[in-house]
């Protein structure tokens, strides 16, 4: 049997090459509306036959956000295995582009590459501040969601049904406020396909099937879609540690005041029965 860090990392390849593909196949063959719904499935599908593989993060973002709550019971294996899941998950984003690539370009004689929505882009008069929140905010709640659901004790150990529900909820939730219009919420969704285009940055003679470098690292905004979304897990982990801190002292007080309130009541009511006996 291979290395269990080994297994993780071909789980997180093979998960992010299908989410990829999915997400691309589906900005390129649809609506707005199938890109949510995709994402979704994509993430309650994959999650459902490797999370208990790896965890199925599919997302540097989320796998940094796991990483911090591991580092609370910190071990030199957990910034290993940081490293790891980051590979194989740009790797397997960089593989997935190319699947979407031989579909909708060199599959369909008429293709355009240039018109291929392959990476994150600013839409419109999208700013670069705007685009930085719209990726931080968005993966804010989707790692907030995985950290709670993913908790023992906030999560109050539910189904793994139930807990893939709630993620692909979140996703859902990102999704129709128009975040995943304009951000990826996915460093590895974003720079695996840059580096697939780059590739093709080289091909000039054949436009039609090539990018230039400065279309695919535009200096003013290509970092946006892989460090937001970094960010954004760091403030999640904050988020996560407040309400774990809320939802913990609840479920203190569940069983231990109010054991003690129904005492103390039972013993007034003793008190007073025997006063009126008197």
């Amino acid at each position: 049997m291979a290395p269990p860090l080994l297994r993780k990392a071909i789980a997180e390849f093979v998960g992010t090459l299908a989410l990829v593909f999915a997400i691309l196949s589906a900005v390129n063959n649809g609506n707005y509306t199938n890109v949510v719904f995709a994402h979704g499935l994509a993430i309650f599908i994959i999650g459902g036959l490797l999370g208990s593989v790896s965890g199925a993060h599919l997302n540097p973002a989320v796998s940094l956000a796991v990483f911090l709550r591991n580092c609370l019971n910190f071990q030199v294996k957990h910034v290993i295995d940081l490293v790891v899941y980051w590979i194989a998950q740009i790797f397997g984003a960089f593989i997935g582009a190319i699947f979407a690539w031989l579909i909708w370009v060199s599959g369909h004689a008429n293709a355009d590459a240039k018109t291929l929505k392959i990476f994150t882009i600013p839409q419109g008069t999208m700013t670069v501040a705007g685009g930085f929140f719209a990726e931080a905010v968005g993966t804010i709640i989707l790692c907030t969601v995985i950290l709670l659901v993913t908790d023992d004790k906030a999560g109050r150990k539910q189904s793994e049904i139930l807990s893939l529900t709630k993620i692909a909820g979140a996703i859902a939730w990102v999704g129709f406020t128009g975040i995943l219009a304009v951000a990826g919420i996915n460093p590895a969704r974003d720079l695996g396909p840059r580096f697939w285009a780059a590739t093709q940055s080289r091909k000039v003679s054949t436009p039609q099937f090539g990018f230039t470098l400065k279309q695919v690292f535009p200096s003013s905004y290509a970092w946006v879609p892989s460090i937001a979304p970094l960010v954004g897990s760091v403030l999640a982990f904050g988020l996560f540690l407040g309400l774990k801190y809320i939802l913990d002292n609840r479920t203190y007080q569940r069983a231990n005041i109010l054991p003690y309130n129904k005492a103390k009541s039972y013993r007034n009511n003793r008190r007073r029965a025997s006063t009126s006996s008197v």
